[in-house]
């Protein structure tokens, strides 16, 4: 009987010692695609944001420029 339940014994324990790396594995390619899904939504947002601030920059730098483009009267300075 004892050899019996060694041999169970060591067959689950062969078992277990196979199947623990193939689930490490699994959940490694799980976090791998998860982490990339994130990333990909992330950029996206960033690229929403980029995109919706831009034509707000633009009236910003024309704004900015408008006054530096418009002649004004240069003040004389006194000579030193």
């Amino acid at each position: 009987m004892k050899s019996y339940r060694f041999a169970a014994l060591l067959a689950a324990a062969a078992t277990l010692s196979l199947a623990v790396p193939f689930a490490h594995a699994g959940r490694d390619e799980t976090l791998i695609q998860q982490t990339r899904k994130n990333q990909l939504a992330h950029d996206a947002c960033v690229d929403k944001e980029r995109q919706a601030q831009a034509p707000q920059q633009k009236q910003d730098q024309e704004q900015q420029a408008a006054p530096a483009g418009q002649a004004q009267p240069q003040q004389r300075q006194a000579p030193h």
